[in-house]
């Protein structure tokens, strides 16, 4: 997780008719550490995404 703070993401128009700003990434990416950093053995499901493509 903390290797992918160090690259910088494009997201192309053409993936979904619009693209995910900055903050948009890294409210993802914060979100995803936090779940990570709290979970445990008796947490809730694991954290569902649909699917993702990065292109480094």
């Amino acid at each position: 997780m903390g290797e992918l703070l160090q690259y910088t993401f494009y997201i192309p128009d053409y993936q979904r008719g619009y693209r995910w700003t900055a903050a948009e990434v890294r409210e993802l990416l914060n979100d995803l550490k936090e779940y990570q950093e709290t979970r445990t053995k008796d947490s809730p499901p694991p954290y569902y995404l649909q699917p993702l493509v990065v292109r480094v």
